[in-house]
């Protein structure tokens, strides 16, 4: 990353979600909160995250009503993380499942709809997608349709909005944001139908299946929102494609790295900090697992001379975020698209 100062950068966040494990995003997150003295929902101009990535970015960013509980601190959004593991572990193939169970060694997964950070009474039952105090978007599936839908914080807010729309459509609660981006498509037990703000119903998964390193996206969607700045500056929290066997994941890592390049493309600055994953290919419970992770990411702490995370600190500390209002695209009222894949890149 470049130690010059620039006017207009705008500054992206990526958080991949890998399960459990987005703690240890929390806990680097943390970190970031302490030594710079600012939460990170004012470090960033946009924050873009999937799955349980996706849960963490709305612990950060949205604000419950009265404001009295969201958004939470890196920190406090990694405990509340950390307290429903059960509810972020990634659905496994139904003989492995089946006998970790026998052995007793699987935890019992809780509906998405009772978890206390996805259920309707939980930490984002309370907010809305129009209440984030920076610009968020969240990533999944249209199964009814099948293609791409983007949850975007700033057209629940009204704005870039097309001839036609309304920001009804646009606006959705916390709770139902999160618990599709947690369903995965495979999941049949889970009800995938969510409604918007206006009625409109829709059928929404994401569990991996449509970005599982969002930082392609996180680089075009800052390039279309900030057309006023210099730089554009995409910070990316990822995991490695290794599966816990220790083997690689081809498909998973592939398309991390073709995320990772095209985001290179697209983004004048990309840095990459691949957080650590545990290779044990045996189950540890959440009570141990909460040690493991808190232990990862003090590893990567530690190593931040060479990941790259004490130059993000230095220039996050030197140099203060330049107002939204300084980046955004000039709004303009342009006609709806017909649908497909144009309809989730555009403004």
């Amino acid at each position: 990353m470049s130690a010059e100062t620039t006017k207009r950068v705008a500054r992206v966040l990526s958080i991949s979600g890998d399960g459990a494990r987005t703690a240890i995003a929390a806990h680097v997150l943390a970190e970031l909160e302490r030594r710079t003295g600012q939460p990170v929902h004012k470090l960033f101009h946009m924050i873009v995250g999937e799955g349980a990535g996706a849960v963490l970015a709305m612990l950060l960013a949205l604000r419950s009503v009265g404001g009295r509980v969201l958004p939470l601190g890196a920190e406090a959004a990694a405990i509340a993380i950390e307290e429903s593991l059960p509810a972020f572990q990634p659905p496994s193939s139904g003989w492995s499942s089946f006998g970790a169970r026998m052995m007793g060694r699987a935890p019992q997964s809780k509906p998405l709809g009772t978890s206390p950070l996805t259920g309707e009474d939980g930490l984002l039952g309370g907010a809305d997608l129009s209440s984030a105090l920076t610009d968020l978007a969240v990533p999944v599936f249209d199964t009814a349709n099948v293609r791409p839908f983007l949850f975007r914080s700033w057209k629940a807010q009204g704005m870039y909005l097309r001839d036609g729309e309304g920001s009804g459509r646009f606006e959705f609660r916390g709770s139902d944001i999160a618990a599709a981006a947690l369903r995965h498509p495979l999941n049949r037990r889970e009800n995938p139908s969510i409604q918007a703000r206006s009625r409109a119903e829709f059928r929404l998964c994401g569990g991996g299946a449509l970005a599982p390193d969002p930082v392609s996206l996180a680089a075009l969607q800052a390039r279309q929102l900030y057309r006023r700045a210099n730089v554009i500056q995409t910070i990316s929290l990822s995991f490695s494609g290794r599966s816990q066997k220790e083997s690689v994941d081809w498909a998973e890592a592939g398309h991390r790295v073709l995320s990772q390049i095209t985001a290179k493309g697209i983004a004048e600055q990309v840095l990459t900090l691949s957080l650590p994953v545990d290779q044990s290919a045996t189950f540890v419970p959440p009570h141990l697992m909460q040690r493991q992770m808190r232990l990862l990411a003090q590893g990567f702490l530690e190593d931040q001379e060479t990941n790259g995370f004490s130059a993000l600190v230095q220039e996050y500390t030197a140099t203060r975020a330049v107002p939204h209002t300084a980046l955004r695209t000039p709004q303009t009222v342009r006609t709806a698209p017909s649908g497909g894949f144009s309809a989730l890149l555009a403004t």
